[in-house]
């Protein structure tokens, strides 16, 4: 009798937090998913470098994946730097511009879209769950390390990862993972690159509940709650909010109608939103598959349960770059300082003294900054810089 009580209770809670009426902007909508368009083995020029196109397994979904090369044949395999994006886009928004500038640079660059992003299979669309692409970024490692028709294009025993926003903390997360296992992989990974990191989602919630206010925090906390819920029932489609609106209503007219009211998971200043925004089909952009401007709000409880900063201060010991801006509000500077600081102080009192290195560069500019014309090559002169040093 007390279960079934408990059963009818239970259900009418969930009933109830569906039937809530939705804030503005969030749906339920299922996203839609569209094959890639180019297949296994493809092979594409891009800007004057041989782009292939692989696939690889992990958890039984496809990723996609490119690979971006120097077209000329080079005396022996180049070292290969493995590329994650963040929170919200997809490899063809994200990361070509930096895959072409290490193929430039003589190197092999890997770019793959996650589970659920891009063209890579999993439904619901657009749901980020950081522990769930450290796993894909590491089946891709395991696929590029094993033998296979990929071997003679790159030389897996000289990797780097490097890793932007979210991506930042996947790597870090990655690498210590296989660091602390003492897996045979780590010893092939070289470096690690980690831009504007995310590393502690604890200390981001604490951020933006005091820049965004209790009211609007448990506007958010409710779509959360109701796409947990919805989880239950579905896994086609989610209770979706937007991924970012502008927190000025002096935001760009292509954007406004989207993502300029009712809550999102980024909240951006007008010249920083039209950053972002500028790189994906809001502004005209075209990528592959269906890209919205949506996030299964289920992310967010993710998000802040992803603690990068006790895994990397205690097991990391791969010679790391983490480049930082000091006017970051998405990630702030803070967290990654702390991380820093934990591992030096780790490695000092360390039995087993390592020879790992972990290099904070900050700048004075905020997260989306990075991406201007006039900053990329800051992300760019530095990670060659770092990798080529280490490998």
């Amino acid at each position: 009798m007390g279960f079934k009580f408990a059963a009818a209770a239970l259900a009418a809670l969930l009933a109830a937090l569906l039937a809530l009426r939705l804030d503005p902007g969030v749906t339920t909508a299922p996203m839609q998913f569209k094959l890639p368009r180019d297949p296994d083995g493809t092979i594409t020029k891009v800007e004057g470098v041989e782009r292939i196109t692989f696939s690889v397994l992990s958890h039984g979904k496809r990723l996609h994946c490119w690979l971006f090369v120097a077209p000329q044949p080079l005396a022996q395999p180049p070292p290969v730097v493995v590329a994650a994006y963040g929170l919200g886009v997809q490899k063809d928004i994200a990361m070509v511009p930096l895959a072409l500038a290490l193929a430039r640079e003589g190197f092999a660059a890997v770019l793959f879209d996650y589970r659920h992003w891009g063209v890579s299979e999993g439904l619901p669309r657009h749901a980020a769950a950081p522990q769930q692409q450290v796993e894909d970024l590491t089946a891709l490692l395991l696929h590029l390390g094993a033998p296979g028709p990929l071997s003679s294009k790159l030389d897996s025993s000289r990797m780097a990862l490097y890793g932007a926003s979210l991506g930042g903390g996947v790597v870090l997360a990655a690498a210590a993972k296989l660091c602390r296992h003492k897996h045979p992989l780590s010893s092939s990974i070289k470096a690690v690159v980690a831009a504007i990191p995310f590393v502690s989602g604890s200390k981001t919630r604490s951020k933006t509940l005091q820049e965004r206010g209790l009211l609007e925090t448990a506007r958010v906390g409710l779509a959360v709650v109701q796409d947990l819920v919805w989880s239950v029932f579905t896994a086609e489609s989610a209770v979706y909010i937007p991924l970012a609106r502008s927190s000025s209503s002096s935001s760009s007219s292509s954007s406004s109608s989207s993502s300029s009211s009712g809550i999102s998971a980024l909240q951006l200043e007008s010249q920083e939103h039209h950053i972002w925004a500028s790189r994906t089909p809001l502004e005209g952009q075209v990528v592959d598959g269906a890209w919205e401007n949506k996030l299964a709000a289920r992310s967010l409880f993710w998000l802040s349960q992803f603690e990068v900063e006790d895994l990397a201060a205690e097991f990391l010991s791969v010679p790391t770059l983490l480049l930082a801006g000091s006017a970051d509000t998405v990630c702030p500077i803070e967290a990654i300082r702390d991380l820093v600081s934990r591992h030096r102080k780790q490695q000092s009192s360390s039995k087993q003294q390592s020879s790992s290195k972990m290099l904070l560069k900050e700048f004075p500019l905020r997260h989306f900054d990075f991406l201007t014309q006039q900053n990329f090559p800051i992300l760019v002169s530095n990670t060659v810089q770092f990798i080529k040093e280490q490998i």
